[in-house]
């Protein structure tokens, strides 16, 4: 990726889909960056989403003083840098 630096991306969101066969529900969404100069994808990553919260709504875990909550999204370690890095259009 060090190598396309500075390279203009197009951002591909594909449709959401929901995951109904796990213990918490959730949707996945592939999200593709394609390098405009060359039309080849540089990243290519599925995103799993929940409800924040889901667990201590349904099944009152607790840990310590508080409700068991947590992030309710996981994106790759390379998208904090996308932003930076690249042009990214949409």
């Amino acid at each position: 990726m060090e190598s396309k630096k500075g390279a203009h991306l197009k951002v591909v969101i594909h449709e959401r889909k929901r995951i109904s066969d796990k213990a918490v529900p959730m949707t996945s969404t592939i999200f593709e960056f394609i390098n405009q100069r060359d039309k080849s994808v540089l990243i290519k990553y599925v995103v799993f989403d929940t409800d924040g919260g889901f667990l201590a709504r349904n099944f009152y875990l607790q840990e310590g003083g508080g409700a068991l909550l947590f992030d309710s999204t996981c994106y790759p370690a390379e998208y904090s840098t996308l932003y930076r890095k690249f042009e990214v259009i949409n």
